[in-house]
């Protein structure tokens, strides 16, 4: 328990560590499941192209690769993930820090290829589609990144007193969030390019159930963070104060890009808003 310190404590909320991934499955899931379904061409698996660091894509085209089977189910892709990006041991907090950080990084740059695999090719065969869907990963973008520094402060943050700890857990939330996001894209990635929404559905219609608790945390958490805008609380005994202006911006952006994302999602990916 090298770890943990005495200024440590325990998130509110455990369901605050799902917060990116069940926020976007359930606001897709919501939006999809409406009768405006935009028509598009039926979505062919595609060869692999150019990296496109995300958003936006590459145009360079490098030697092309496999794709790969859709994966059946999170805890494959998990268990997948855990022999091609290991997290390694480590003897103190900060060589665990750098050790979860680069396991991390790896599971990003596995997700960036899925993603170049499938959308790179469209922005010739289906420009339309390719537009939506990079419209959707730009938002997923700003979504996750807002999302994760979110559940980052959110451990911290006593949201009824307005005092902010700190401790030798600093980061791990952040680290921890960005992994089950980039793990969950590189599932929805690997379903679109294979054609075969089923898998994805899957975990949409699972996490269904908690989608409105999750947006529910959000609302109450941007709530006590414009509370405290107005009516600071006394100064932190660690001299660590919260910055409620970010925090209200980010629960803003979680809630504005999850609509946008389902948008996005249900114009570039009509198949799975069928499915659902």
């Amino acid at each position: 328990m090298w770890y943990v310190t005495c200024n440590c404590r325990p998130p509110r909320s455990k369901d605050m560590r799902a917060l990116p991934r069940l926020l976007t499955l359930v606001a897709l899931l919501a939006a999809c499941d409406r009768g405006d379904r935009p028509a598009a061409p039926p979505l062919v698996p595609v060869a692999p192209a150019a990296p496109a660091r995300v958003a936006p894509a590459s145009a360079a085209a490098p030697a092309a690769r496999r794709p790969r089977r859709p994966a059946k189910s999170f805890a494959a892709l998990k268990k997948e993930l855990g022999k091609r990006c290991p997290l390694k041991e480590a003897d103190s907090n900060v060589e665990q820090k750098q050790a979860l950080a680069d396991m991390t990084a790896c599971v990003r740059r596995t997700m960036i290829r899925a993603l170049d695999d499938v959308l790179v090719p469209l922005k010739k065969s289906a420009p339309a589609r390719f537009s939506a869907l990079m419209k959707e990963q730009a938002a997923w973008n700003r979504f996750v990144e807002a999302g994760c520094h979110l559940e980052e402060e959110r451990f911290w943050v006593d949201l009824d007193s307005g005092q902010r700890d700190d401790g030798t857990m600093r980061g791990y939330p952040y680290l921890g969030c960005l992994d089950a996001a980039y793990t969950e894209r590189l599932m929805y990635a690997r379903a679109l390019g294979g054609g075969d929404p089923a898998p994805l559905v899957g975990r949409v219609t699972a996490a269904d159930k908690n989608g409105a608790a999750m947006q529910k945390i959000v609302a109450e958490v941007k709530a006590s963070a414009e509370r405290f805008q107005k009516r600071p609380p006394p100064p932190s005994d660690l001299g660590v104060s919260a910055d409620f202006a970010d925090i209200a911006k980010g629960c803003a952006t979680v809630q504005a890009e999850t609509a946008g994302m389902a948008r996005s999602t249900c114009e570039g990916w009509p198949e799975l808003a069928q499915a659902l």
